[in-house]
């Protein structure tokens, strides 16, 4: 197996929590250039997470992230509705050119 950027293991399939689904508009997400997979995702209140075949367990593994639905809401004292795709193409320009745009742990307030 090899290893992604030496942290997590790169494999062809997913093993990640069950909250993990297949996004309804798939087609529109760039494929992982490490596994090959397109993510699964995640959105909740307190964040919005991708995970692919880059895992080390089911609670270790790699993943583009998003500002929280409730973050976004309390910074632009806005509805959560039409919170955007920013998880999406946050996914997709990792895919493109390895930069992270939204950091694991931002320091900006965001979270």
């Amino acid at each position: 197996m090899e290893r992604m950027n030496g942290e997590y293991r790169v494999h062809s399939d997913y093993f990640c929590i069950p909250s993990f689904q297949v996004p309804e508009d798939l087609n529109e997400w760039d494929k992982c250039p490490y596994c090959g997979l397109t993510p699964k995702v995640w959105e909740f209140n307190n964040g919005r997470w991708t995970a692919c075949g880059c895992w080390n367990n089911e609670y270790v593994h790699f993943s583009v992230r998003a500002e929280s639905v409730m973050s976004r809401m309390e910074r632009r004292d806005t509805s959560i509705l039409n919170h955007g795709h920013e998880l999406r193409d946050n996914w997709n320009h990792w895919c493109r050119t390895g930069e992270m745009i939204f950091p694991v742990e931002p320091d900006d307030g965001r979270w």
